[in-house]
């Protein structure tokens, strides 16, 4: 007898959530998932994973963009990262494609861009961060993450830029 679970197989089920009708966040993918993600809708992938990539080549087979803005595991991207990254889901956007922001497990840095960019879009930081945890439940912050996040926020010059980290 087989024990339950046994013929579970990872590569049938993507880790990911959507923010909004055209934002989702995740963990990371293998290279199987790709029909996955298509069947998603996804046309456009930003991965902030400093310690490995997607491949772009194969993604580009795939008919799916692809940004990758290597950031430390545990930590924030930079503003000029920040910058960068909004600029181009904004132009995927414009594109009509839906974007997957994924990190390694999703619980940090892609819920950290995914708020950032929700900031840039015009919510308040309570309401961004708010709008991805909902979606998100396992995102966490680390409190290096919340502060970039919250300068951040006063930078673009968001009102309620400055609430308290969420425990």
């Amino acid at each position: 007898m087989e024990p339950v679970g046994y013929n579970y197989n990872p590569d049938s089920h993507l880790d990911l959530d959507w923010v909004d009708d055209r934002l989702a966040v995740g963990a990371a993918f293998s290279p199987n998932q790709l029909d996955l993600l298509k069947a998603q809708g996804i046309g456009a992938v930003v991965d902030l994973r400093a310690e490995a990539a997607d491949d772009p080549d194969l993604l580009s087979k795939h008919g799916i963009a692809f940004l990758h803005l290597g950031v430390p595991d545990g930590e924030a991207p930079s503003p000029a990262q920040l910058e960068r990254g909004i600029a181009w889901v904004r132009e995927q956007w414009a594109r009509g494609r839906k974007v997957l922001v994924h990190c390694q497990g999703g619980l940090g840095r892609s819920p950290c861009f995914a708020a950032a960019l929700l900031v840039a879009e015009g919510f308040s930081l309570a309401e961004a961060f708010g709008k991805v945890k909902a979606a998100r439940k396992a995102a966490a912050l680390t409190a290096g993450q919340w502060e970039a996040l919250r300068r951040f926020a006063l930078k673009v010059g968001v009102k309620g830029a400055a609430p308290d980290r969420p425990t």
